[in-house]
């Protein structure tokens, strides 16, 4: 349960980061700026690589270098590659798809590009490190 709670924390976190620097950045403070950036929202940082980050770490710190945290590790780098990879098949289709609306919306909100994973990867390390002795 500990590592649930922690990387709940880590997205919460993560997310409330993201949104201050979008509004900081001059985004409208409002309900869908909101939702969109606790909900579905890529950019800096990503939330998905911080949890992952942390997640892979609290299970280290839990399991030890055992079965349990190999296969987090490699299940996480997989999916941090699929975050980079699915913002580069996102940037093509939005190319194919130069539509307004939320169609335009949620082509520019999918996907991360290196700099935003290589950062939620730190924030995940470093938060997951300050939290692990509280939470494990």
């Amino acid at each position: 349960m500990e590592i649930i709670i922690g990387t709940l924390v880590i997205w919460f976190i993560s997310q409330t980061i993201k949104y201050s620097i979008r509004i900081l950045g001059g985004e409208r403070v409002s309900f869908q700026s909101f939702f969109w950036a606790y909900m579905w929202a890529s950019g800096y940082p990503s939330s998905h690589s911080a949890v992952l980050a942390g997640l892979t770490y609290f299970v280290g710190v839990k399991e030890g270098f055992s079965t349990t945290f190999a296969i987090t590790a490699v299940v996480s780098s997989v999916l941090l590659y699929n975050l980079i990879d699915n913002k580069k098949q996102q940037d093509l289709l939005k190319k194919f798809h130069q539509r307004g609306g939320a169609y335009k919306h949620l082509i520019d909100m999918s996907g991360h590009k290196l700099g935003e994973v290589v950062m939620g990867v730190m924030l995940g390390g470093v938060l997951a490190y300050i939290l692990s002795p509280i939470l494990l």
